[in-house]
């Protein structure tokens, strides 16, 4: 082996090592986007972006033995770019209150999931509206004590004027409504 090959090896061992670095790195950020912020049309879209320069440098890496040095320059500024763009994109999702929107989501998931092991909300909708932060509990519960049992639920989870909306049924012994 020459030692013109040998360069050629190591320089593509190291290559493989930094597409496994940014690998691990993109499987990092997928989890923290994943938790942070939960999965919905804008975090994909930006963990597609991200993965970006991976599928190119894939690719690059295939062709090995083709490569200039402009190839190298190419994935560097598609690299930088990338990054930063999506760092500057994450950066705005935080401004934006929207890893809070995400929590408040899942509080309003344990509401419901907490109100749905009581069999007296059986009839009881809980449900977010397409655009987020409009929170909908509707229906109607057989007495006014299993209404104020939600609503003590509801102030729990800090869901408190969203109740309004749950009626007493008529079939109640007071026949108020």
């Amino acid at each position: 082996m020459t030692a013109a090959a040998t360069e050629c090896s190591t320089a593509k061992n190291a290559f493989s090592l930094a597409i496994a670095a940014y690998a691990i790195a993109w499987i990092v950020v997928f989890v923290f986007l994943y938790r942070v912020f939960g999965i919905d049309t804008a975090s994909i879209i930006l963990l597609l972006i991200i993965a970006f320069p991976l599928f190119v440098a894939l690719r690059m890496q295939h062709r090995w033995l083709r490569l200039r040095i402009r190839d190298f320059a190419f994935l560097s500024v598609l690299l930088v770019i990338i990054v930063s763009g999506s760092g500057g994109a994450i950066w705005r999702l935080y401004s934006d209150g929207i890893h809070n929107q995400h929590v408040a989501d899942i509080r309003f998931g344990k509401l419901a999931n907490a109100a749905h092991s009581n069999m007296a909300f059986r009839n009881v909708d809980f449900s977010i509206t397409r655009f987020k932060g409009r929170y909908i509990i509707q229906g109607e519960v057989a007495s006014q004590s299993d209404l104020e049992h939600l609503e003590a639920l509801c102030d729990k989870y800090g869901f408190s004027f969203y109740a309004k909306d749950v009626l007493v049924s008529s079939s109640d012994n007071n026949g108020s409504k």
